[in-house]
């Protein structure tokens, strides 16, 4: 009986330790091929989608890792829903840095729309029509000056029209900052998607309930 519970446990670590290798070589190989794509010549552009609603003190990282992106980038649509801080005042100051951010003002929010809805399809309509692409970020997204540019070569390399990142979250409280693989719980989505022939935009009227908060 023991000499079977060892030779069972023996198997385990065996298929465990292959699960690993073959873990570490998908991603190896994978981290290759997107070093190959990101040197590649991109033809196509992205307009960013930022709405925002009163976020003064976390929009600065997220437009100072956008403006820092190449020409991939054609524009950053900053969408404010009615913000009573500063937050217009920044994007303006950026604007000033980055022809490519713009401010756009979408308050009041109609009735029937959820706040960041709304923002989306204002940041919609308002987007170049010379971008191939467009990219949803969350305010408080610490972008990198390659994200938008591995985004398209992803879409690229595998023929895709849509792609959604899950960034990896940053938890503060006190003096210590936590860096965690987002769960299910956490999870971030950061869509990029091709707007296609029909034009969709990407969100929908989203009927606002009693009680929701307004970003």
């Amino acid at each position: 009986m023991i000499r079977h519970a060892w030779t069972l446990l023996a198997w385990l670590q065996c298929v465990a330790l292959l699960a690993v290798v073959r873990r570490l070589a998908w991603s190896a190989l994978n981290r290759r091929a997107l070093a190959d794509c990101l040197h590649a010549d991109i033809a196509q552009r992205v307009t960013v989608i930022v709405p925002v609603l009163n976020e003064q003190a976390r929009l600065a990282p997220c437009l100072e890792g956008l403006i820092q992106s190449g020409d991939e980038v054609a524009e950053i649509v900053v969408v404010d829903g009615g913000s009573d801080d500063r937050t217009a005042q920044l994007v303006l100051a950026y604007a000033a840095r980055d022809g490519r951010v713009r401010l756009i003002s979408a308050a009041p929010i109609p009735h029937g729309w959820n706040g960041k809805s709304w923002g989306l399809e204002a940041g919609w309509q308002a987007r170049s029509r010379s971008a191939s692409w467009v990219l949803t970020v969350d305010a408080d997204v610490r972008p990198s000056p390659n994200m938008v540019r591995t985004l398209l070569a992803t879409a690229r390399r595998d023929n895709l029209q849509a792609v959604s990142l899950a960034p990896m979250q940053a938890l503060g409280g006190g003096s210590a900052e936590v860096a965690t693989p987002p769960s299910d719980a956490r999870l971030a989505g950061l869509p990029l998607r091709h707007p296609g022939d029909d034009g969709a935009p990407p969100c929908r009227r989203a009927r606002q309930r009693p009680g929701d908060a307004t970003p």
